[in-house]
């Protein structure tokens, strides 16, 4: 069967439970927002479907707004049923009308998570209609992820996941780490590709310099940083990072430990208990502002005695100085698909360290573009210890992680290499 040569563009619609800039999401957020840009400079109409999570009296709701050039609905949604994730099941009433109405217009829908009522709902309709849809699950099928709070997830998907699965047009994974563990891990039957995230690495034009960070922090000055930037959560590895910091602050004292992001699971309320029991000085910026915090602050002495601090979630420009001030940036994940921040910070010439558990963690060391470790606080401990204490090493590391990024990450490749899987499963190829 020949396939059609389209004259119009390609209407592709994106739903998700939380969109851009609903930072707090961390990865998946840049990585969406990126791809939808990209699409669009690839010629595909592209609008966004999406709720109002994190972001209430910051958009307008059930109505239209144009973001970098993409459309986006922020619908309102019913907490009632949040009980079935941790993060909530989103259900809307008015995104079933909006999908109910508007489905049949599109050529292709995007589905970019799993546990939730968008993606239950837009491929419910998307089938009702005989339209295609893509589901990418951003490590959500990770065999260690699937298992957390496993009980809910295998009813949760035995009913309602699997089906949604099978029926797609295509799984696309982010690395081929992803691929082979998920398809053996459940046995899926259903077409997949594999295809990164992205950077728009026109947002890394005219880099914070590294003093910025130090006019942030002041407490900063003279100090060996090391990053990390992401969710705090059980899977980040935080534990093992401050363990392997406990054993390094006791050979250079001129280090910090800088932990950058939101705080997911109450999960930064252990790691200070971690942090006590080791008698390391701590200070959390994050909540200094509340009242509670006021009231009760801990930080373990003042500033200048502190040598890990919470800075809570940073955007923009704060964001990008984290990485640009850092020496070192530390990703110990047990369980990673992608991981946004290790592109960004690669880009931004700071040395990366993974775990053998982030997805593309064997690419990057086949491209000696990053330190690859095991999950061990003694072998991390090293491994930090040798970057931080080798200039050589740091430069190598640099510029083969920059070449990488701009060769195999940038926006421009991913999002026409997604033009071109887009246009294949709607039964269309290229003028």
């Amino acid at each position: 069967m020949t396939k059609m040569v389209y004259k119009k563009k390609i209407s592709f619609l994106c739903v998700c439970p939380c969109y851009y800039p609903a930072f707090e999401h961390g990865g998946p957020i840049y990585s969406m927002h990126n791809l939808d840009k990209g699409l669009i400079n690839n010629g595909v109409d592209v609008e966004v479907y999406t709720t109002n999570q994190f972001l209430s009296n910051k958009v307008k709701v059930n109505n239209k707004t144009i973001i970098d050039g993409v459309t986006v609905t922020y619908f309102d949604y019913n907490r009632a049923f949040d009980f079935f994730t941790s993060n909530g099941w989103h259900f809307s009433w008015s995104l079933i009308s909006a999908l109910k109405k508007n489905i049949p217009r599109f050529d292709i829908v995007h589905l970019p998570t799993i546990w939730n009522f968008t993606t239950v709902i837009a491929a419910y309709f998307c089938r009702k209609y005989n339209k295609p849809y893509i589901i990418s699950p951003h490590g959500q099928l990770y065999p260690y992820t699937f298992n957390h709070k496993g009980w809910k997830k295998w009813i949760y998907y035995h009913l309602i996941s699997r089906y949604d699965l099978k029926m797609a047009k295509a799984i696309r994974y982010t690395s081929r780490d992803e691929a082979i563990k998920v398809d053996k891990f459940l046995n899926l039957k259903t077409n997949s590709f594999i295809l990164p995230n992205g950077l728009d690495l026109s947002e890394f034009e005219n880099l914070p310099k590294k003093e910025e960070l130090v006019k942030q922090y002041p407490f900063l000055k003279g100090k060996k940083v090391i990053l990390f930037l992401g969710r705090i959560c059980s899977k980040k590895g935080l534990n093992i990072l401050i363990d392997s910091f406990n054993r390094l602050s006791g050979e250079m004292d001129n280090l910090h430990l800088l932990i950058v992001g939101p705080d997911f699971e109450n999960y930064k309320h252990k790691l200070k208990i971690i942090m006590r029991s080791l008698r390391i000085k701590y200070q959390d910026l994050s909540s200094k502002n509340t009242l509670k915090s006021r009231l009760n602050y801990r930080s373990d002495l003042d500033s200048k005695k502190a040598n890990v601090t919470f800075t809570g979630l940073l955007t923009g420009r704060q964001r990008l100085a984290a990485f640009t001030g850092s020496d070192v940036f530390v990703l110990e994940s047990y369980s990673e698909n992608f991981g946004m921040a290790i592109c960004e910070s690669m880009f931004c010439e700071t040395p990366v360290i993974i775990s053998d558990q982030v997805g593309i963690s064997s690419d990057l060391k086949c491209a000696n573009a990053a330190i690859v470790t095991k999950i061990d606080s003694s072998i991390l401990y090293q491994k930090i210890k040798l970057l931080l204490e080798d200039p050589v090493l740091q430069k190598r590391l640099i510029s083969n992680a920059k070449k990488y990024v701009e060769d195999h990450y940038c926006m421009d490749v991913i999002s026409s290499l997604m033009n071109d899987h887009i246009l294949r499963f709607i039964g269309k190829s290229r003028k």
